[in-house]
């Protein structure tokens, strides 16, 4: 889980994305890789333009979260990003790999 810091440094990378083009990928680690040179798989490629990126709850468990939504795209095309489930975010600039319970990833780069 993400600690509050961690949290506002993660909105504000990805807020610097809002309204640009995005590259979005989702994957994994490749079970079958090397573990001294792991590789990961990305069965999920978009480009897109991101939309707004807000400060959002998750519902079911009260907690605060971040809402991004695809700019174009019906209402229902969002990503949530709840601190509970982040386990490391990585990447430097434009570039962010968000990890989900250290099983898959939410990569953004712009």
């Amino acid at each position: 889980m993400l600690s509050d810091a961690e949290f506002t440094d993660l909105f504000d990378r990805v807020a610097d994305l809002s309204g640009k083009q995005v590259y979005i990928e989702i994957g994994t680690s490749d079970p079958d890789a090397d573990p001294q040179h792991p590789v990961d798989t990305t069965p999920l490629r978009i480009h897109t333009q991101l939309g707004a990126v807000e400060d959002a709850e998750n519902l079911d468990y009260g907690r605060k979260a971040i809402l991004l939504r695809l700019q174009d795209a019906p209402d229902s095309n969002r990503i949530y990003l709840d601190p509970a489930w982040i386990t490391r975010v990585e990447g430097h600039g434009g570039a962010i790999k968000i990890w989900f319970h250290d099983a898959f990833y939410l990569g953004l780069t712009g």
